[in-house]
């Protein structure tokens, strides 16, 4: 090696640090993009390997057949029907794609999750970018928005995906609205696409009914709201008018709007403050988290978080009123989080008052506010006789970088408290030991696997703590069933018709009870009764198969339960009901294929009930015959 060579090696370290920096500089969103894939797999790739939940993720994927069936004929019912007291059919269809490319299987569920979340993170970095002209303060903000524990919720719950959807159209909506405004009108492409990217993100959750308010705020902050710019917004508020009125008939299709918070309008509206406190809370201190708080309504004026979410209401105004002749900065960041959070602020009273899930997309706006001021201490410090300045602006970087760290780890353990239901609550138990809805959901985790012993302990914790409705109360009915007390399970269902004798679940019970006992007359009886009170009801068509199958009238019982199968196809007690039906009958070829169908049906651990059943349908095939059931699903 010649002495010239050896005397550069000392620089070549510092030479490849340089050439990356410069290519950094020249490439930030390519670097950007590049991190938030490492960074989110990292975080994020636990959820590959998580299971479903019973929590939402069986009403509308492993247990809907709307979902199930893709068609042209689902497809326009998923367009045409609301679901939950929801209405998104294009997050619909994605599952429905999903479930026809691999099933029942959770992984591209989680991982398209997860794809989705990189998507709206990068999207975030250009906005931003765009908006303030400051890549550091568009770095900052993707780091934060990407690690951030809130996230969690809406990343790693299958049945939230609606959320990450959202917002992926929501803020490409935007950014292709700003490069609209940019050209000052002049390519009406982009003005298209981002009336596009609005009506997407509205299929996707009616949440976005926001997107012309953020609008007008990006007129206000760049100092261009004219009547012609408002004018041109026009399309955009008739879409948020249209999609707000279609979401609370959603909401109100199944009773999802509640009365006041308290009962009280003062309450009421005093619990939109105390939930932004908690919100502010958690954004800064993400731990412990659930997946349901349980918050009471405010009681008073003067109760602590009332208190400190007013204060922090009249922080903010004065805020985005000093910014209002200088850099309008402070508008628009609390004005986007205000603005995004005020359909789930409690305003419009729902049950769920704090939600982690309702901070993905609001939560935005502050971090704004934050990573904008520290961008701007760099750039201020840049003059001269600012040592003090640039001191706190580095000293502000490195809090950032380390809450950022923190968040990271807390997101990534946060990841797997969603391995699987009974871990979820379980951990949601650590936060609040008292949380009945934890418990309830603990007993119906436990009740999928068939361990009906610790279904049966959360159950009545959850009764002990407050949980006394009759789906709640019909949980104990199922666990009481698993175990085979018989006793106890009627006992708990006369409980809940004498309280709630519209609660048909609990009468089916009454009316087994009443077959079991070879009292046929009787639960006929019972039978038209209820029949005439509450009409024929898909549950009491069911009730009305079992007694004839019971008393041996085949085809009458295979009648109903066809019936009965057009609301609840995959209902699997049903269905081996009317598999039994086929094999008294001699018709074991049709019996083999229904039954076929039941074991395929997704989801939980089988009822005892359909083992039941499933024992009666081999006994009648013969083992060799009803091999083929066995191993179709867990239990059977």
């Amino acid at each position: 090696m010649s002495p010239s060579a050896k005397s550069k090696r000392p620089f070549a370290g510092s030479l490849r640090t340089s050439r990356l920096r410069e290519s950094i500089a020249r490439r930030p969103a390519a670097w950007t993009s590049a991190l938030v894939v490492v960074v989110a797999f990292l975080l994020y790739g636990g959820a590959l390997g998580a299971d479903f939940t019973h929590w939402d993720d069986d009403v509308y994927i492993t247990r809907n057949p709307l979902v199930q069936e893709f068609s042209p004929a689902a497809v326009g019912r998923i367009f045409t029907t609301f679901s939950n007291c929801n209405y998104h059919p294009l997050t619909y269809l994605t599952w429905s794609t999903e479930f026809s490319l691999v099933g029942a299987s959770p992984w591209l569920y989680h991982l398209d999750n997860v794809l989705l979340h990189i998507g709206a993170s990068v999207l975030v970095f250009f906005l931003t970018r765009k908006l303030f002209a400051s890549d550091g303060a568009a770095f900052l903000t993707t780091l934060l928005f990407l690690v951030h524990p809130l996230k969690v919720e809406s990343v790693a719950w299958i049945a939230e995906r609606n959320d990450v959807l959202c917002a992926v159209l929501f803020l490409a909506g935007l950014l292709a609205y700003l490069h609209f405004l940019d050209r000052d009108g002049g390519r009406r492409g982009t003005y298209a696409l981002s009336l596009a990217f609005c009506l997407s993100a509205l299929l996707s959750k009616v949440m976005a009914v926001t997107f012309p308010a953020v609008q007008v705020l990006f007129l206000i902050y760049r100092r261009r709201l004219t009547r012609r710019e408002f004018a041109l917004l026009l399309p955009f508020w008739a879409l948020s008018v249209l999609f707000a009125v279609v979401g609370i008939l959603a909401q109100r299709s199944c009773g999802g709007v509640k009365d006041v918070h308290g009962g009280d309008l003062a309450a009421h509206i005093l619990t939109v403050p105390k939930a932004l406190a908690i919100y502010l809370e958690k954004l800064a201190v993400p731990y412990p988290l659930s997946p349901r708080y349980i918050v009471d309504p405010a009681a008073s004026l003067f109760e602590p978080y009332v208190l400190i979410g007013l204060v922090l209401i009249a922080a903010g105004a004065v805020a985005v009123w000093m910014s209002w002749h200088r850099n309008r900065v402070a508008l628009l960041a609390i004005g986007f989080f205000s603005v995004t959070w005020a359909p789930v602020s409690g305003l419009i009273p729902t049950s769920t008052v704090v939600a982690d899930r309702y901070m993905y997309l609001p939560s935005l706006g502050l971090v704004w506010a934050i990573t904008y001021v520290v961008a701007a201490g760099f750039r201020d410090t840049r003059t001269d006789g600012a040592p003090r300045r640039k001191l706190l602006a580095r000293c502000s970087l490195v809090a950032l970088l380390i809450f950022a760290g923190t968040s990271s780890v807390l997101t990534h353990r946060r990841v797997y408290a969603w391995h699987d239901g009974i871990t979820l609550w379980k951990d949601a138990l650590t936060e609040n030991p008292e949380n009945p809805y934890a418990h309830n959901q603990l007993a119906v985790e436990y009740l999928a696997v068939g361990d009906y012993e610790e279904a049966s302990r959360a159950t009545i914790r959850s009764i002990q703590l407050g949980f006394r409705q009759p789906g709640y109360l019909f949980n104990l009915c199922l666990a009481y069933r698993g175990l085979g007390q018989d006793e106890k399970e009627l006992q708990t269902a006369q409980g809940i018709t004498a309280g709630a004798p519209d609660f048909l679940p609990a009468w089916s019970v009454v009316l087994r009870h009443l077959r079991k006992k070879k009292e046929f007359d009787a639960c006929e009886r019972l039978l038209d009764k209820l029949t005439t009170e509450f009409g024929d009801d898909p549950e009491l068509r069911v009730a009305r198969g079992d007694l004839n199958l019971d008393r041996g009238e085949y085809e009458e019982a295979l009648r109903d339960y066809r019936v009965a199968l057009e609301a609840r196809p995959s209902h699997r007690e049903l269905v081996l009901g009317a598999s039994l039906a086929l094999a008294r009958l001699g018709d074991s070829a049709r019996a083999m294929d229904l039954a076929r169908r039941a074991v395929r049906v997704a989801g939980s651990v089988p009822s005892p009930g359909a083992l039941e059943r499933l024992d009666e349908l081999r006994g009648l095939l013969g083992e060799e015959e009803a091999a083929g059931l066995r191993g179709g699903s867990p239990g059977l």
